[in-house]
């Protein structure tokens, strides 16, 4: 049986620090680590590792939808990385598209850095725009069709 010595290393507060308490603080550390690298393996956009929350970088995601003639839909939504995404509309109509966006639970219209597009009819068919997304956000794109089906695409890279 091993029996652990006291062997003071540092003094805190008073107290020293032994082998045991070091080596009892490195193995948490581990765990926590490992914890970390299956979350993010598994594509995790965050994780509670003893106690406390960890929040990983989201890959790069992308969502498209279809929209029938006089029809309004939403892409799925995807989370932003603390950089440019891109929005883009295609259509052989007419056909608008607006960002919406969730940082706090709410959805709501992201108008704030021109977060939509138009498409008329005849050219051009297709619009696409850069847009800033916060990487604690979470946005989507509506797209409304009027005379034509219509393809609008949302992505974080």
């Amino acid at each position: 049986m091993v029996q652990w010595k006291s062997i003071p290393i540092k003094h805190f507060k008073g107290r020293y620090i032994n082998e045991e308490k070091i080596i009892t603080l490195c193995l948490g550390v581990a765990i926590s680590m490992l914890g970390a690298s299956a979350a993010l393996a598994e594509g995790a956009e965050s994780i509670d590792t003893l106690g406390s929350n960890i929040a990983l970088v989201a890959g790069n995601q992308s969502s498209e939808v279809t929209a029938g003639q006089y029809q309004e839909v939403f892409t799925d939504a995807i989370t932003g990385q603390h950089q440019y995404g891109k929005i883009t509309l295609t259509t052989n109509g007419k056909a608008t598209a607006f960002v919406y966006k969730n940082c706090t639970g709410t959805w709501e219209k992201d108008a704030g850095q021109g977060g939509f597009l138009f498409v008329g009819d005849g050219y051009p068919l297709s619009e696409s725009k850069d847009f800033y997304m916060d990487g604690a956000c979470q946005y989507k794109l509506k797209v409304q069709s009027d005379s034509s089906q219509t393809k609008g695409y949302i992505r974080n890279y």
